[in-house]
């Protein structure tokens, strides 16, 4: 345990952003000590696992932390929040809801961006009018109006939601920070194990209001969406492959040959210019790879799945049977080579967008669309409220 401890700790983001800050996105660290993470242990148990409530005490922890929080956020900037470790992405999310009847269980965002791309995919009433006499009346009662789209705008839709969902995660004031720390399972999984290990050097608890166990990481918010995001692996000191790091949905650019060399080719540049400020000469790096400037910047960094590890997705690689390419080269690319209508439809059922499309194209079809809704709305709607979807 300790030995696997080491090694983790290893890629924990302030043992290597010094090293490599001019790599990757501005970053600030606040120290959580051992009183803060109970509290925010104790706060998400009660939420979830029906634990107890918190203590007066341990509400004037959490009242505190909240104000240092506020205190390292500039309120002009938004951030992206994690752990030392990893990210509260499992955790509730932060948005205004939807004003639109049957879409209050919606963000507005993910309205706003799916009926966005619908106007561009040129889904109008007259042509789902057409799609309704063309598609086969059983496949509509089986899967609704989402049946009427083509594999292609599936794709293009997964895509957008995907990466709406993932604006959910901003946060721009320390409210929106603890909600997401006390609503996450990771955060409350990383924090328990930052509490075994420390547990020894804290014996009051007035050392555990002062002794830090890890980080909270405020990182300034970039737009990085999936499509644009890639895997790589490391091994030796030798990078040895590139996935595309969301591999259920299908990026078009990179059937195109020199797209994919010319991202390969900046990767591997990126790679050999950071190398040997590495922590360590085997793990994976996440990069964002701009789409027009091919630019690279590192997101963030995981351990390789040997030995002590087994924690870090492959993507398109298996942890198993590719060992030997991942571990001796040579540099392989892989990526989505085309649209599975299974994967989309298991992501439509996932993300709970075939009732989304089910209403935003019924709205289309009355003549009504969401869109226009959604405007007319806005000067209603209340701005800096923090609700959970």
């Amino acid at each position: 345990f300790e030995e696997k401890m080491a090694y983790e700790g290893q890629f924990d983001i302030e043992n290597w952003y010094d090293s490599l800050s001019d790599a990757t996105f501005e970053t600030k660290f606040l120290p959580l000590t051992l009183a803060e993470a109970r509290v925010i242990r104790v706060a998400y148990r009660y939420q979830y696992c029906k634990d107890r409530q918190m203590t007066t005490a341990e509400s004037e922890v959490l009242g505190q932390l909240r104000d240092k929080i506020q205190t390292a956020m500039d309120p002009k900037e938004e951030y992206f929040i994690r752990l030392s470790s990893r990210s509260p992405k499992d955790a509730m999310i932060l948005s205004e809801m939807s004003d639109v009847p049957d879409l209050k269980s919606y963000s507005q965002e993910v309205v706003r961006d799916v009926s966005a791309k619908l106007k561009e995919l040129s889904i109008t009433k007259d042509r789902l009018e057409q799609r309704l006499k063309e598609v086969d009346d059983e496949l509509i009662q089986e899967e609704g109006l989402a049946s009427l789209m083509t594999d292609v705008q599936r794709n293009e839709i997964a895509t957008v939601m995907m990466n709406s969902m993932k604006k959910f995660l901003k946060a721009n004031s320390a409210d929106q920070v603890v909600t997401l720390l006390t609503s996450s399972e990771r955060v409350s999984v990383d924090l328990y194990r930052y509490m075994d290990m420390k547990k020894h050097q804290v014996e009051t608890e007035e050392q555990a209001k002062s002794h830090c166990i890890c980080k909270i990481v405020l990182r300034k918010w970039v737009e990085v969406n999936d499509e644009d995001e890639y895997r790589c692996f490391f091994y030796n000191g030798k990078l040895t492959g590139i996935s595309q790091y969301n591999y259920y949905i299908f990026v078009p650019s990179l059937t195109q040959e020199m797209q994919r060399e010319k991202i390969q080719q900046e990767i591997q540049r990126f790679f050999n210019s950071i190398q040997s400020r590495l922590p360590t000469h085997l793990g994976v790096l996440d990069v964002h790879v701009d789409p027009k400037t091919f630019e690279v910047r590192l997101i963030e960094l995981n351990p390789f799945n040997e030995g002590v590890s087994h924690g870090t997705g492959g993507s398109l690689f298996h942890w198993t049977n590719d060992r030997k390419l991942l571990t001796e080269g040579p540099l392989t690319m892989r990526f989505v080579e085309e649209i599975s209508p299974k994967v989309n439809k298991s992501l439509f059922v996932l993300m709970d967008t075939d009732r989304l499309i089910q209403v935003l194209f019924q709205n289309l079809i009355n003549g009504n669309p969401v869109l226009n809704q959604e405007k007319k709305n806005e000067k209603s709607s209340q701005k800096g409220k923090c609700l959970i979807f």
